[in-house]
């Protein structure tokens, strides 16, 4: 067999074959041949040009050899690579002086481009990558991702944590492709406007991806996708609008569909054993407040002890601070002012200058201008006539007890976050400044009285009507599962707040995509050219969300799918969907899962337009680095 080995090639041959994989030609048949290099087959069946680009890149670095007889078997007569010699013939392509100019590398050393093909499979396998990734957390039987922080990093400040939360797992990835970190901006999109579903769009994203991919495979133009996938969205809105649920206005009925809505959320959650507990906690929380939107005064509190189902929702702000240096335990009606301001011994700053003092009657004279200076500001903050005051920072001996001589009891050493919330719950105002006081500063409620919980001093501070606010104590085994029960629950409590400023829901389990994918499908035969096979990608992509929930499940993914598509079509079932506990179709209404309208929307929105802006792409440019100084 004839052969050329890495060590019998031309240094400028080793030097590319050696560079990154990006550097390679991208054609299928550059694929093939550098597979065959590394004695690997170049196809296998049924695979496809994405799964082969995979496969060369775990492969990559492996020893290799140049077989002409293979390359003879591939019909390659002439193997060029960057303009290098031919392995075959071990002659250099001629090239005059004029291509040598034009293909003058422009960019700045440390830079390059990659254009076409290269670009677009860069992007494609990137997207398609992350969603792979968090698949396996879709739905109710999604599974679990240990974090686990590198050991040789903690600039971060983080440590190893247990999720299936999309967001969370995406937001501590350390990800260098492109495309993959648009798809991590679309979760946290996603997350701060309806709090629930991240999941599912950047899943979503990365399976239209895969069939366009596959389309352009065929020689289908981008843009022929990219108008398809848009005419299937506007046909995938309209049926979501036609399939909507919309809520009654009878208070007791509104809450028990926001409580079911609450536990087809909490179902792919760590709370899911006790789901209808925690969506009633979270539903309660969400109707007293004043404010839908205003979920920040929802506190959550973790303690460790006991089980989840003994967690509680406490009406009022609970804080994690103690009365000072006071034996009252209660206060009724009282006055709060909270500030931010310094309370130390507010010593003289001198800066640049060197104080010389002969005796110690003017160091005596020194503390006194600064006590008498503490005393103005303890006089200014006498006569806004509080009796509670809050502050963010620490508070001295000296100050406190000029405090204390005045009625006044104190809460220091409360972070930012802390004062904030109190603000917020009492309607008061921070204020550093005591010079321009007004009364509306002043905040109130009910009582503030200090408690013992789990072996901790809190703070309560009941009734407060202006605002609704409330505290919900999780309890719970370890610090991981209180983190993730407090992730879960806060995901349970935004998609609540969203659907009671826009109360509209629809049928989950798979429902909802079924039936847009089939009323796509039918529209599909209406349209001509190669812009229905768009559409058919489109639908079949949106087929992919219950095929994963039942193949989370350990179901016969394809058998369901295609049930629940038989049902929907013959109407044998009102709502057909995925019934996770039986492994078979069931009736959505029947089983009671309810899913946001709003997500809903915003998942089929977002993952088109960013599907759409990254099949647009057909060019990459990596610039180089700053240089230093």
């Amino acid at each position: 067999m004839q052969s050329l080995k890495l060590d019998d090639l031309p240094l400028k041959i080793k030097v590319i074959l050696s560079n990154n994989l990006k550097r390679f030609p991208i054609t299928d048949e550059g694929v093939k041949l550098h597979l065959l290099l590394r004695n690997e087959p170049a196809t296998i069946a049924n695979e496809s040009k994405i799964e082969r680009i995979k496969r060369l890149k775990q492969v990559f670095h492996k020893p290799f050899s140049v077989d002409v007889s293979q390359l003879d078997k591939m019909n390659v007569k002439r193997v060029y690579i960057e303009g290098s010699e031919d392995l075959k013939t071990g002659r250099y392509p001629q090239r005059s002086e004029n291509m040598k100019s034009a293909t003058t590398d422009i960019l700045q050393q440390g830079g390059h481009e990659d254009k076409g093909n290269l670009a677009r499979i860069q992007c494609y396998v990137g997207a398609i990558a992350i969603g792979d990734m968090i698949k396996s957390t879709l739905g109710p039987r999604g599974r679990d991702k240990i974090l686990q922080v590198l050991s040789n990093d903690t600039s971060r400040g983080e440590s190893t944590s247990i999720t299936n939360d999309g967001a969370t797992i995406l937001n501590r990835v350390y990800i260098d492709n492109p495309a993959a970190r648009i798809l991590v901006d679309i979760s946290k999109r996603q997350d701060q406007e309806c709090g629930d579903g991240t999941t599912g769009v950047v899943v979503l994203t990365a399976e239209l991806l895969r069939k366009a991919e596959k389309l352009i495979e065929h020689k289908i133009h981008p843009q022929l996708i990219i108008s398809g996938f848009q005419m299937a969205l506007e046909i995938a809105l309209d049926v979501l609008h036609k399939h909507a649920i919309k809520t009654t206005k009878d208070a007791s009925e509104f809450k028990n569909y926001l409580i079911k809505l609450g536990m087809t959320t909490l179902s792919s959650k760590l709370l899911q054993s006790n789901k209808h507990h925690f969506s009633t906690i979270a539903t309660n929380a969400v109707l007293k407040l004043k404010h839908p939107n205003h979920i920040n005064l929802i506190h959550i509190i973790k303690k460790l002890g006991s089980s989840a189902d003994k967690s509680f929702l406490e009406d009022g702000l609970l804080l994690e601070k103690s009365f000072s240096k006071s034996n009252i335990k209660a206060i009724n009606n009282p006055k709060v002012l909270v500030v931010n301001t310094n309370l130390d011994t507010d010593k003289v700053k001198i800066f640049g200058a060197k104080v010389t003092a002969n005796d110690y009657e003017q160091i005596a004279e020194i503390q006194d201008a600064e006590k008498q200076k503490m005393k103005n500001k303890i006089e200014k903050i006498t006569k806004s006539g509080c009796n509670v005051l809050v502050n963010r920072q620490l508070i001295y001996d000296y100050p406190l007890e000029l405090l204390h001589e005045r009625g006044i009891v104190c809460i220091q050493n409360a972070d930012f976050d802390g004062i904030e919330r109190v603000a917020a719950a009492l309607n008061a105002k921070i204020i550093s400044n005591f010079d321009d006081f007004d009364e509306s500063y002043i905040g109130h409620c009910e009582c503030i009285e200090e408690i013992v919980m789990a072996e901790d001093s809190l703070l309560r501070f009941r009734g407060c009507p202006q605002s609704g606010a409330s505290t919900v104590v999780l309890r719970g085994a370890s610090k991981h599962q209180l983190d993730e029960a407090e992730r879960s629950l806060h995901d349970c409590i935004s998609i609540v707040s969203q659907t009671v400023q826009d109360p509209a829901l629809v049928y989950g389990g798979g429902y909802i995509e079924v039936a847009i994918a089939e009323e796509i499908m039918k529209m599909s035969f209406e349209v001509a050219g190669k812009k229905r096979l768009a559409l058919e990608a489109f639908a079949e992509a949106l087929l992919e969300i219950p095929t994963i929930l039942a193949s989370n499940g350990g179901y016969d993914a394809a058998e369901i799918v295609t049930q629940m598509r038989a049902a929907y079509f013959k109407q044998t079932i009102e709502f057909p969907c995925l019934d996770v506990n039986n492994g078979a179709v069931g009736c959505a209404k029947t089983l009671e899962i309810l899913e946001s309208f709003k997500s809903k929307k915003n998942q089929l929105i977002l993952a088109t337009e960013t599907a759409q802006q990254i099949i647009r792409v057909d060019d990459v440019i990596v610039c180089a680095p700053k240089a230093s100084g």
